[in-house]
């Protein structure tokens, strides 16, 4: 299962994780399934993605075999206004989900990157005088 780099040497595979990709796929219709590859890979978010001023915090793994980082996260981090990019080095796509007592260290503290960029957000938020960000 290369969505979750279980294909690389020495990966250590979950049943459990397993299991639950086959759930979702069963639980998807073909037509909704086919129409989400469709629209994943084939619509350009440049525009919308210019548009964002919220922080934002970019994960991605550096050995994803989907979505190449060259064509995703390393753009998405110069089209977003106020991005921080956080590289998992040797992570598959699904490195949270999988990471965790499966044999896989984690590139860094998850938590930790997502409570930095909730301070950031706070202070921004302190800063501009507003509860919420402008959509």
């Amino acid at each position: 299962m290369p969505f979750y780099g279980y294909n690389r040497p020495g990966a250590k595979t979950s049943s459990g994780v397993r299991e639950s990709f086959w759930l979702q796929g069963m639980m998807a219709g073909m037509p909704a399934s086919y129409f989400c590859v469709k629209a994943f890979s084939e619509t350009d978010l440049t525009e919308d993605l210019k548009k964002i001023d919220a922080p934002t915090l970019i994960l991605h793994g550096d050995d994803d075999q989907i979505v190449p980082i060259a064509a995703s996260a390393l753009l998405s981090a110069k089209l977003v206004k106020n991005a921080e990019l956080k590289i998992c080095e040797g992570a598959p796509p699904r490195h949270v989900h999988d990471a965790e007592g499966q044999g896989q260290r984690r590139p860094f503290g998850v938590r930790g990157a997502f409570g930095e960029t909730a301070r950031g957000v706070k202070a921004s938020r302190e800063r501009n005088g507003s509860k919420k960000h402008s959509r």
